[in-house]
This record gives C-alpha cells, sequence and structure tokens, in this order.
C-alpha cells in the first residue's frame, strides 16, 4: 500500500505568464470577432479581458495593498489609451466639445468617437467600484473583508446594467453583457489559494470545458443564444483549456507575444477596422482584406507600444 500523500494542486493556476497567454487569446477573438470572422469573438474577448483584469487587480492588491493604486492604472490603461485617442479625435473627426473631451477622458455617454473604446469607461467604473470597496472595507481582516468585497462588486451589477440600458456605454457595445466578469475574476482570485486533487481539479475543469463548449454549439442547433452566455462560454472554455492542458512550443511563444501587445492592439484596431470594411469592398477577395488589417493593426500596435514605453520609463511610478 502506497503510503505517500496526495499532491495537493491549487485550483486556479494563472501565473503571468498563463495570464499573458490568455491574453493573446482574448485580442485574437477581438479581431476576429471585429472582421466577422468569429461570430461574436468580440464579446468572448472582452469577457476574457474583464475576468483577467479583475483577477490580476485583486492578485496585486491583496500583496501589495492599496499603494499607488490610481498611479498604475493611470499609467498603465489611461494614459496609453490617451494618445490613441488624440488620434481618434484627429483622424475620426470627433464633433463637438462634448465628443473631444469625452474621447479624450476615456468617458463614453454615446458620444466618443472610436466606438470600440467603451470599454475604457467601463473597466475604470469596476476600478472605481474595487478602489471603493477595498476603503472601506479595509479594516476587516482576511475571510471577511474578502466576502464583503465579493458581495458589494455583485451589487456592482445593478448600476452597471442601468447605466448601459442608458446609454451612458455606446449602444453598440452591449455592454451590459459583461457585467459579471469583472466580479467573476475578483472571486476567482480569492479562490486561487483553495488547493485539491490532481483528480478532482481536472474534472471540475474538463466540467467548465465541456460546458461551455456545448452551450457554443447550441447555435448550431438553431437555438437562440444570449450575448452574455456566448461571451462567458467563449473566456470560460479559454481558461479551462490552459487548465487542462499544457502550452508549450511555438504556440506558446506566439501567444505570449500576442499577449504583451494585447492591449495596443486593442487600441490601434478600431481606426484600422474603419479602412477595413473600404478594403473589403476595394479588394479582389475577402482574405486579402483581413489579412491588411491585422498587419496593419499588428505593425501599428508594435510601433506605438514601444514608443510608449520610451515614455513610460521616464514616470514616477514603478513599472510591474
Amino acid at each position: 500500500m502506497d503510503d505517500t500523500p496526495e499532491v495537493r494542486l491549487p485550483l486556479f493556476a494563472l501565473d503571468r505568464k498563463q495570464s499573458n497567454m490568455l491574453r493573446g487569446i482574448a485580442i485574437l477573438l477581438v479581431l476576429l470577432g471585429h472582421t466577422k470572422i468569429v461570430r461574436m469573438g468580440g464579446a468572448g474577448g472582452v469577457a476574457l479581458f474583464l475576468i483577467l483584469s479583475g483577477y490580476g487587480l485583486n492578485s496585486s492588491c491583496e500583496s501589495r495593498g492599496l499603494k499607488d493604486y490610481w498611479p498604475r492604472r493611470f499609467q498603465k490603461v489611461w494614459l496609453p489609451y490617451f494618445f490613441v485617442g488624440i488620434l481618434d479625435v484627429f483622424l475620426l473627426r470627433a464633433q463637438g466639445a462634448g465628443a473631444v473631451l469625452c474621447t479624450l477622458t476615456g468617458l463614453d455617454l454615446g458620444l466618443i468617437a472610436d466606438k470600440t473604446m467603451w470599454y475604457v469607461s467601463y473597466i475604470f467604473f469596476w476600478y472605481l467600484v474595487y478602489y471603493v470597496l477595498a476603503r472601506l472595507f479595509g479594516g476587516f481582516a482576511g475571510r471577511k473583508k474578502r466576502i464583503f468585497i465579493a458581495a458589494g462588486l455583485l451589487l456592482a451589477c445593478v448600476p452597471c446594467i442601468l447605466l448601459s440600458r442608458v446609454g451612458f456605454w455606446h449602444q453598440g457595445s452591449g455592454s451590459k453583457a459583461y457585467f459579471l466578469c469583472f466580479p467573476l475574476g475578483v472571486g476567482m482570485s480569492v479562490c486561487r489559494g483553495f488547493r485539491t486533487s490532481r483528480r478532482l481539479r481536472t474534472a471540475l475543469w474538463a466540467a467548465v470545458l465541456l460546458g461551455c463548449a456545448a452551450y457554443l454549439c447550441l447555435p448550431l442547433l438553431g437555438v437562440r443564444d444570449l450575448t452574455y452566455l456566448t461571451a462567458m462560454s467563449m473566456a470560460g472554455a479559454a481558461i479551462a483549456v490552459l487548465q487542462l492542458l499544457p502550452v508549450g512550443g511555438w504556440p506558446e511563444k506566439a501567444l505570449l507575444r500576442i499577449g504583451e501587445y494585447s492591449y495596443p492592439l486593442y487600441l490601434v484596431e478600431g481606426l484600422f477596422l474603419l479602412l477595413w470594411k473600404d478594403w473589403v469592398t476595394a479588394m479582389p477577395a475577402r482574405w486579402m482584406a483581413d489579412l491588411a488589417f491585422f498587419a496593419a493593426s499588428a505593425a501599428a500596435a508594435v510601433l506605438y507600444w514601444n514608443l510608449y514605453r520610451g515614455i513610460e520609463k521616464r514616470l514616477p511610478v514603478r513599472r510591474g
């Protein structure tokens, strides 16, 4: 009889490398969705981005507290957007002071020039909610603090949906479809310390993958799908695959590199999306327009991100 104790593994194993690979998958879904190659791929990609944001933010705050909370959000999220926002104002010809102000600040309010950028105001809504809750319940210890923050995030889903319905975020974004994604990411971060047997862990993630895959196949049977469930299923399937299957070799390297540029890709692809619509009708074959869109977006993202990193090194907030 083998008396060796069974190795217990973390229920979630989203380290920095896996998170970056998932960001690579997320931006690929967005690009393929916006070019209509993958139906509702954009919804799945945004859901995955929001889950990863909630997971990463809570994990970071649990280890380092709220030190440099807003300066880091400013440096990592808003400032990179601001420079692209300037291009949006001029290239997309934002009309009126309201549209210009909303574009440069990242507040949508139905006026934004680049309609793919509603995400910036959306993610800052969740940053604000999380910060208020972390401050409000900062005096509580351990489990109690986590429970109150989790409950507060769920309550914040209500104004999130209401703001979507009154048009705070652009109507075409379907923003109310993602109301659970950021809280889910925070919840996953809270549970990351849980450990279980390898067999149970595998069974749980296999069930998640099968459930998500089954739901994504329902439209093939003529069943009407719901946007938020489709988005969650795409995101859940991507996370489950990386939890179950080790990825190595060139696929891992490719996803890591794409993930490294996922945010600048998201920022610039909206500018080329308008050109892509013209290229589809102007070019002899559809695949040529798609290839031009991907190549132009990638080249612009790499150029922009390297330029921004040169600026970022001069900023006072520490990187990392």
